[in-house]
């Protein structure tokens, strides 16, 4: 599913935003400890683990570098905030950005909450501030891309005020 929210045309909801939960930009010294929250999420979950062809540590390893990659990217069309509490790092969210004629929109690349951190409201915050972030830099509007079967995750968005306005199967074919 890939949800929308127009930033001029919809107010930020912040009802579910965690003051107690710090969010800031991350650095390469917060590395290790996202590439423990991404295994933490990812392992199991989505198309990669789904084709039994594939082997199942290479697929980890796609979070985990892309997770690396984005951090250390030095493209001024990455964004990286990470969610922290009491200097632990509970979760992360990036964005890429796409310039149009008209203007730019933000799109998230990755976001993951560790496990022992759920339900707390710490992706709706990472959400929420990312929302703030795309409205200071005048973006039309912001995408996420979420799995059908993530049922917490397409609540958040639901609750903060995205649509969803496209969708998209994907399949693989050993041939």
């Amino acid at each position: 599913m890939t949800y929308k929210f127009e930033i001029n045309g919809s107010p930020i909801c912040c009802d579910f935003f965690n003051p107690d939960i710090i969010i800031r930009e991350a650095t390469i010294d917060d590395i290790a400890a996202l590439r423990i929250v991404a295994e933490d999420c990812f392992r199991d979950y989505g198309h990669y683990f789904a084709d039994e062809k594939l082997d199942k540590e290479s697929c980890m390893e796609v979070y985990r570098e892309w997770t690396e990659k984005a951090v250390l990217s030095k493209d001024a069309s990455v964004k990286f905030f990470l969610a922290e509490q009491s200097g632990i790092v509970l979760g992360y969210l990036f964005f890429g950005i796409k310039d149009l004629e008209n203007g730019r929109y933000s799109y998230g690349g990755l976001g993951a909450v560790g496990s022992k951190n759920r339900s707390k409201n710490v992706f709706s915050t990472l959400v929420i501030k990312g929302l703030e972030w795309a409205k200071q830099e005048n973006h039309i509007w912001q995408e996420h891309n979420v799995l059908n079967i993530n049922y917490p995750v397409n609540r958040v968005f639901s609750k903060l005020g995205f649509y969803i306005y496209k969708s998209e199967t994907t399949l693989h074919a050993w041939l």
